[in-house]
């Protein structure tokens, strides 16, 4: 463990994917500038599972949580526990690149309460990656240029620390959805930002059915935490249980639109990928769907199990 506080506190989770856990850790402490930061690997298994590979560096600090508790959940318990000024989440399934580190330390002195990386496709070229990355990634895949930004990769970002803690409770489910945090944010005045400098690569999904379940859970949480955050009244909530089979068209139109007006050579990949693209939509809106009629049902957890114990046949 440090024997001096941090700049940057790296929040890692792990679960049954062991190998791909210690992947992640290698990237992060192989960042020139580690002296500056503390890892808090949260390792969900069992305690006679043996510790995670590189958990005996003295740059991390091992959290033991229990599998019972949901992802959004498990990194707000790592934020109160942290000691840099800055809290930089990355997922067991990605990798940060050279420069990640010091890319975060040089961004937040330019004011920003959160800002995002750039993110590249760790399995590209395999399966139904692609697809898969220009869904959730669309606006951040390489080259992004640096500035102001309303929206940054959920749970591959960083944010100030206090700024965090502003949300109190609240916290524990906006970093389950963290679109949800980033619109808190927005909401009381803080500036989120997009730096090239930090530079991430996911491993993404191969196969249709292994992202259309993940896709599903997701937005069943997300689904019921936006009409709770936003205090839907009755009549808002039954105006988007009627529409919200519309979303795969506004969706797909709105991700045409961008690549359009900002990556047109991109163009022909979503033209290629526009089949896969309605089947992913499709079955997120149901997702919100069953957010908004049933509530979240065992979604967290599911969505958790998914995050960390499934195989995304690659690494």
């Amino acid at each position: 463990m440090p024997r001096f506080d941090p700049i940057v506190s790296v929040v890692l989770i792990v679960g049954k994917m062991r190998q791909r856990g210690v992947g992640a850790l290698e990237s992060v402490l192989s960042q020139d500038g580690i002296e500056n930061a503390e890892v808090l690997l949260v390792d969900t298994c069992p305690p006679d599972v043996p510790q995670l590979i590189g958990s005996e560096h003295p740059s991390v600090r091992v959290i033991r949580e229990s599998r019972s508790i949901h992802v959004g959940a498990l990194r707000a318990n790592a934020v109160r526990q942290a000691k840099g000024k800055i809290v930089a989440f990355i997922e067991e399934h990605a990798r940060a690149m050279d420069g990640w580190l010091e890319g975060i330390i040089k961004a937040f002195e330019e004011g920003w309460a959160g800002v995002g990386p750039e993110m590249h496709n760790a399995s590209q070229g395999v399966g139904i990656s692609e697809s898969v990355n220009m869904v959730f990634y669309l606006e951040w895949r390489p080259p992004t240029k640096a500035g102001k930004s309303d929206l940054i990769a959920g749970h591959n970002s960083s944010y100030r620390r206090e700024v965090l803690l502003t949300l109190g409770e609240e916290l524990d489910e906006a970093l389950l959805c963290d679109i949800l945090l980033q619109w808190r944010l927005l909401e009381k005045g803080y500036k989120l930002g997009v730096d090239p400098r930090i530079k991430l690569a996911h491993i993404n999904e191969l196969k249709l059915c292994t992202v259309v379940k993940g896709s599903f859970y997701w937005h069943r949480c997300f689904g019921h935490l936006r009409q709770k955050y936003q205090d839907w009244n009755q009549g808002l909530r039954i105006f988007r249980i009627l529409t919200s089979l519309l979303v795969p068209v506004i969706r797909v139109v709105r991700m045409y639109c961008v690549l359009r007006n900002t990556r047109p050579d991109e163009l022909p990949l979503f033209w290629r990928f526009l089949p896969l693209l309605f089947v992913h939509h499709s079955v997120a809106a149901l997702g919100m769907l069953a957010g908004y009629i049933f509530g979240f049902g065992n979604a967290p957890i599911k969505i958790t199990r998914y995050e960390l114990d499934i195989d995304r046949g690659l690494f």
